[in-house]
């Protein structure tokens, strides 16, 4: 089962993570009023791959609407690949508590551990 890691940018994972991909998809920044953009549904979808299993990560919904892309990107690509499956997490946090999630459900996986919805 291939198993990849989909976070925005805003997860600042430093360390490969043996045997699960992860793929960070960019936030956006507009250079002259500073103003971001969260990922677009694309960008999302892009970044889910071809994996059987993604773990899809995002800044807090309250802060971006980065969840709400990501949301969709979900429902499309697991409507387009039946039998793949999207867990989608809103982290809450705009911080390191969302490498440490990434960590923690690494380490759950690596237990053996099984995903199930």
């Amino acid at each position: 089962m291939s198993i990849r890691f989909v976070a925005d940018s805003a997860c600042e994972l430093r360390e490969p993570m043996v045997g699960i991909e992860y793929v960070a998809v960019e936030l956006t920044v507009e250079k002259k009023n500073g103003l971001s953009a969260c990922p677009a549904v694309g960008a999302w979808l892009r970044g889910f791959g071809s994996a059987e299993t993604v773990f899809c990560l995002t800044m807090s919904s309250k802060l971006t609407g980065g969840f709400r892309s990501a949301r969709i990107a979900k429902l499309e690509y697991e409507h387009r690949n039946p039998g793949r499956r999207v867990f989608l997490l809103d982290s809450q946090s705009a911080g390191p508590e969302m490498t440490l999630l990434v960590e923690k459900i690494c380490e759950l996986l690596r237990s053996g551990m099984k995903p199930e919805m």
